[in-house]
């Protein structure tokens, strides 16, 4: 897939030039279409990418912190120890973290309704803990039907 290894190398080359601050989130299209034109004039308009990973591309729009910070808030759910042992969790994240390898698909609404929604479904449903009701039976009467 040479559009994505192309948008790959430039990504690593705005990450690489601006490791700070990066090329600016809304300036990063712009900048990717500047750098194909320079480096790679052939490629046509519909082939040009922005960098198809998301690690890289967080680098490239607002540096390597920016990357690192992605990087904090997308491994926890594999850490956390309570969560190993449910398959379906880390599956779930599993899966995400795969396709932000090769895809960019959390700046778009519905990558983040796909990857988010089922995530906090998943995670409330697994942290509920058994409620009073569940321990004791039914909760006690109060007021006048006491």
């Amino acid at each position: 897939d040479t559009p994505r290894h192309l948008a790959l190398h430039g990504g690593i080359e705005f990450a690489r030039t601006h490791p700070w601050l990066g090329t600016g989130c809304g300036d990063v299209k712009a900048a990717m279409g500047d750098w194909y034109a320079a480096h790679h004039p052939y490629v046509k308009d519909y082939e040009k990418l922005l960098p198809s990973n998301e690690f890289l591309l967080h680098a490239a729009a607002a540096g390597w912190p920016a990357a690192l910070a992605f990087t904090a808030v997308v491994l926890p759910p594999f850490l956390l120890k309570v969560m190993r042992g449910h398959a379906g969790w880390v599956c779930l994240h599993a899966v995400a973290l795969a396709g932000f390898l090769y895809e960019i698909g959390l700046e778009t609404q519905f990558g983040i309704f796909l990857y988010a929604f089922p995530g906090c479904l998943a995670y409330r449903h697994l942290m509920k803990g058994p409620t009073v009701k569940d321990k004791d039976g039914p909760p006690p009467a109060v007021g006048k039907y006491a």
